[in-house]
């Protein structure tokens, strides 16, 4: 099988994103002739894969190239190349992560719009047509495509209710975690509490709400000794370190910065706590968050909000918490709740559920769907042969979509 893999969202980018469509590639490419599309000037792409850096992330431009490539079947990284499917001569399965379907930035829009920018009463409709244009592209490109992988149930549901799309080509796709993350680890002996974030810093990306954890903390520190490490660099790294000290615990918080592999495992394995309770809106989400995983497969409980698709990983008292909300208040609650049953978060038992994570599992699942997309296409109204997971089918089933 050939298999051209559209991600423009790829090492040596970093981020959640990136660190999917290597493992899938890097899996693939042992099976199958794999070639990745990537975006054009973005630095040394990744050993050992099969490279064409020819993408410019805009669809207009990036047709041409794509629809000379001598493939089987494609696999879109990024749901905005969603838009292509149809266009392009051969069979296209899409995965949907979340901020790449709510708010798509690879699919162009008619340039008359920006001349709005400019004129008064009328500028402030300028946004909001770019994003209409771009979702009715991406409407239409998605009922064309052969199946449809979201990460989450979470993801999942956001794409059918905001597309309308079949749950018979829908198959959720999750994350996976590579095998370094599973670690042995003995609980800690009653004493501080060690919370761990892992996180890119940006200011783009504040929906992570490292702002709320150092709130949670600044609260808590008042009755618990509590120590708080913050695993990750960015331009909003300085405004975060600022805040600690204006809410006086920096001597109890750790900016770490970016860390090598062995740095990070032992960052794992030296926590008692995970944290990272994302803030969702219309227009960002979280779509899975591997990180959760990645904590979870080293034993370490989880602590997140319902908010968006870390629901998949964590099992509410079994392998984490989970709080209704994202607000300081609640990240602190469920901090106190962890903290009276810590004793019951059995280390070996966390590491077990992230089993049926591994990037073996999701590779199996591509796999499958692309060779049912060359048998048939997965037309209109047939079922990709693929189990659905028992959650996913139980959502499905009570938004009326299967």
């Amino acid at each position: 099988m050939k298999i051209g893999m559209i991600s423009t969202e790829f090492p040596p980018a970093i981020g959640g994103m990136q660190v999917m469509a290597f493992n899938l590639a890097q899996g693939l490419s042992r099976r199958h002739d794999l070639v990745v599309y990537t975006r054009r000037n973005q630095g040394v792409p990744a050993a050992g894969l099969a490279i064409e850096p020819v993408l410019a992330a805009d669809i207009r431009h990036d047709l041409r190239p794509l629809a000379a490539a001598d493939v089987d079947v494609w696999l879109a990284m990024n749901a905005g190349y969603g838009a292509l499917a149809g266009r392009l001569p051969k069979p296209m399965a899409v995965v949907c992560n979340g901020n790449d379907f709510l708010t798509p930035w690879v699919i162009d829009y008619p340039r008359q719009i920006d001349f709005l920018e400019g004129k008064p009463h009328v500028w402030r409709y300028a946004h909001p047509l770019r994003q209409a244009w771009r979702r009715r592209l991406l409407r239409r490109g998605l009922s064309r495509a052969a199946a449809v992988l979201p990460i989450s149930e979470h993801s999942r549901d956001l794409a059918v209710r905001r597309f309308g799309l079949d749950g018979d080509r829908t198959v959720i796709l999750h994350p996976g975690v590579e095998d370094r993350f599973f670690q042995t680890r003995t609980p800690a002996a009653a004493g501080s509490l060690r919370l761990l974030t892992v996180s890119r810093l940006d200011i783009h990306n504040r929906r992570k709400n490292v702002d709320g954890v150092l709130r949670a903390v600044a609260e808590l520190r008042r009755g618990m000794d509590i120590r708080y490490t913050v695993v990750g660099d960015g331009n909003d790294r300085p405004r975060l370190e600022a805040l600690a000290g204006e809410l006086g615990i920096a001597d109890a918080v750790r900016f770490t910065g970016k860390l090598d592999e062995a740095e990070l495992l032992a960052a794992y394995r030296e926590a008692d706590l995970f944290v990272l309770a994302g803030q969702a809106s219309e227009t960002d989400v979280e779509g899975f968050g591997i990180v959760y995983i990645e904590a979870i497969a080293g034993g370490v409980p989880v602590l997140c909000s319902r908010s968006g698709g870390a629901v998949d990983a964590v099992r509410d008292g079994e392998t984490g918490i989970l709080i209704e909300r994202s607000d300081a208040t609640s990240i602190a609650e469920g901090i106190r709740r962890f903290q009276a049953a810590r004793s019951g978060f059995d280390p070996a038992r966390i590491s077990a559920h992230a089993e049926k994570f591994r990037w073996s599992a999701a590779i199996d699942r591509v796999d499958a769907v692309l060779a049912s997309v060359l048998r048939g296409g997965v037309p209109r109204g047939a079922a990709v042969p693929v189990e659905m997971p028992a959650g996913a089918a139980r959502r499905a089933d009570s938004v009326g979509m299967t």
